[in-house]
């Protein structure tokens, strides 16, 4: 019998390999959202290392779990839900997540003009994920 554990993961998967304005003033990023491979989690309090293999990270469930997702700036306290969304989302995923290599990558439409500037200024530059997972 295995123990298993629901947690909240961030994924931080770098910079966006390309950002382009829309005619509506918004932004088009393509930026990696996660990744296969040994990655290193902390709370605060407690480390981590852990596994995500191919097989869980591409699995067609778990892909199809980020469509149309909301985009945040940085990582609110608790996952986006429909009491929070309007409070802080910026902008969604508007592609089909795609493999690259080890990387999930997504195409995000960012709305937000306060937050188009802070990328164009280079204010923001990183993209992460936040989820819920399962640790065995």
């Amino acid at each position: 019998m295995t123990d298993r554990a629901r947690v909240q993961r961030y994924d931080d998967a770098g910079q966006p390999a390309r950002v382009t304005r829309t005619p509506q003033g918004g932004l088009r990023v393509d930026a990696a959202v996660t990744r296969t491979g040994v990655l290193s989690y902390s709370d605060g309090e407690r480390s981590s290392v852990e596994y995500k293999p191919d097989s869980e990270v591409f699995d067609a469930a778990s892909l199809a779990s980020l469509e149309g997702v909301p985009v945040t700036v940085d990582h609110p306290p608790a996952l986006v839900d429909a009491s929070t969304w309007r409070e802080l989302t910026v902008g969604h995923a508007l592609s089909a997540p795609r493999r690259d290599g080890d990387l999930v990558v997504l195409t995000l439409a960012v709305q937000a003009a306060d937050v188009v500037a802070q990328i164009e200024g280079r204010d923001l530059h990183d993209v992460s994920s936040g989820y819920t997972c399962e640790v065995d």
